[in-house]
C-alpha cells in the first residue's frame, strides 16, 4: 500500500487554501468511510438477526408439524388401550400449551424487527402469519381429537356396563323362569332364601341399570 501511495503523482500544495481543501477532502472522505462502515455493520447485524429469526421459526414450524401428525390421526376410533391414549393426549396438550411461549417470543421479535423497518419486514410478517395459522390448526386438531377420544371412552364404558348388566340378567334368568316351587317345607325355605338373596343382588343391579339409563341420556 505504501508503494502504491509512493507511485501516486502528488499535486504540490502551493497555498494555505490548497492545504485547507486537501484537509477537508481527507476529513470528508474519512467521515463518509466511517458512515459506510457503521451502515455495513448495522446491515450485517440486521441480517444476522433475521437469519436467527428464520432458523427459530423453522424449528417451531417443524415441531408443530410433528405434533400435527399425532393430532390428526384417527386412533380415537380404536377402543383398545383407551386409558393410555387418553393419558398420552393429555400429555401432548400440556406440551403444546407449554410451547405457546415460543410463539409469543417469535411474535415479539418479529414485530420489533418490523417496527424497526427491517428490509425483510414483509417476509417476517408472512412467517408470523404462517406460524399463527399452523398454531390455530394444531389447537383445533387437538381439541377435536380430545373430544373424540373422550366420546369413544364414554361409549366404551357404556357398552361395558350394558354387557355386564345383560350378562347378569341372562345368568339369573333361570331363577325367575324356574317352575320349581319346592316339594316340602325345607325345600321351599331353601328356595325362598336363595330368592331373597337374589332380590338383594337385584337391588344392586337396579342401581347399575339406572346408571346405564342416565349415561345413555348424556350420550
Amino acid at each position: 500500500m505504501t508503494e502504491e501511495i509512493a507511485s501516486t503523482t502528488f499535486v504540490p500544495l502551493q497555498t494555505a487554501d490548497d492545504v485547507a481543501r486537501r484537509r477537508e477532502q481527507v476529513l470528508s472522505q474519512y467521515k463518509a468511510f466511517k458512515d459506510a462502515m457503521i451502515a455495513k455493520r448495522l446491515e450485517l447485524k440486521e441480517a444476522l438477526r433475521f437469519q436467527h429469526f428464520l432458523r427459530d421459526t423453522g424449528e417451531l414450524e417443524r415441531w408443530m408439524n410433528d405434533r400435527m401428525q399425532i393430532a390428526v390421526d384417527e386412533s380415537w376410533k380404536d377402543t383398545t388401550n383407551l386409558e393410555i391414549r387418553l393419558q398420552k393426549h393429555t400429555t401432548l396438550e400440556a406440551e403444546v400449551n407449554a410451547n405457546k411461549g415460543s410463539l409469543d417470543k417469535l411474535d415479539s421479535e418479529g414485530q420489533d424487527m418490523i417496527e424497526q423497518k427491517f428490509s425483510a419486514s414483509d417476509i417476517i410478517e408472512a412467517r408470523l402469519i404462517e406460524l399463527h395459522n399452523l398454531w390455530d390448526k394444531l389447537l383445533k386438531a387437538l381439541e377435536f381429537r380430545g373430544i373424540k377420544l373422550g366420546q369413544t371412552h364414554s361409549l366404551t364404558n357404556f357398552q361395558r356396563k350394558c354387557e355386564e348388566v345383560l350378562y347378569w340378567i341372562n345368568d339369573k334368568e333361570t331363577i325367575v323362569r324356574s317352575t320349581d316351587t319346592g316339594n316340602d317345607l325345607d325345600h321351599v325355605n331353601m328356595l325362598l332364601a336363595k330368592f331373597e338373596e337374589f332380590q338383594s343382588e337385584l337391588q344392586g343391579y337396579g342401581d347399575r341399570v339406572k346408571d346405564v339409563n342416565d349415561e345413555a341420556d348424556k350420550l
